[in-house]
């Protein structure tokens, strides 16, 4: 089976068994949050995680750097050392950068690439940009070929 038929399968089996197997994580304010369950079940599972004083933030805005560590851990490759750290080839982010090694990761893989200007870490990211990277993720990428970014992403994942 190819890699990214493996992670979409991990993750059907992963979200299909959430409530017998993961904890329920709790968070200060999601409340009555229309996304409360799917918070808790992607913290459990370690793919999202609240702030350091037990907040979650539904309505924040999540950054380009905030979402590399997602993405990430979406793949299984948590391993990301961040001990140390590569120098990434943008110019906006510091090899010191929380992220540094996270942003090289998605680089590395075509999920996330720079934006003409850098990489922008502190950016929100875009739903055009978490739907090319799901779509990409998921080994759809090539269907995108002669539409381009992000009308075929959008084709693509809207179809899927």
């Amino acid at each position: 089976m190819g890699y990214r038929k493996s992670i979409s399968l991990l993750l059907v089996l992963l979200l299909s068994i959430h409530i017998l197997f993961i904890p329920a994580v709790a968070f200060d304010d999601i409340g009555d949050s229309d996304n409360a369950e799917a918070i808790e079940t992607l913290s459990g599972l370690g793919i999202l995680s609240g702030y350091s004083e037990g907040s979650f933030m539904p309505d924040g805005k999540i950054t380009r750097a905030e979402f590399t560590v997602i993405v990430t851990k979406l793949t299984g490759f948590e391993a990301v050392n961040n001990e140390t750290s590569t120098p990434t080839p943008f110019a906006d982010v510091e090899d010191t950068y929380w992220a540094n090694n996270y942003i090289n990761y998605v680089n590395s893989m075509g999920f996330m690439i720079g934006n003409g200007d850098g990489f922008s870490p502190e950016a929100e990211v875009t739903v055009d940009e978490v739907q090319k990277v799901l779509v990409e993720v998921l080994g759809y990428g090539f269907r995108t070929m002669n539409m381009g970014y992000p009308d075929g992403y959008r084709s693509v994942g809207s179809e899927l």
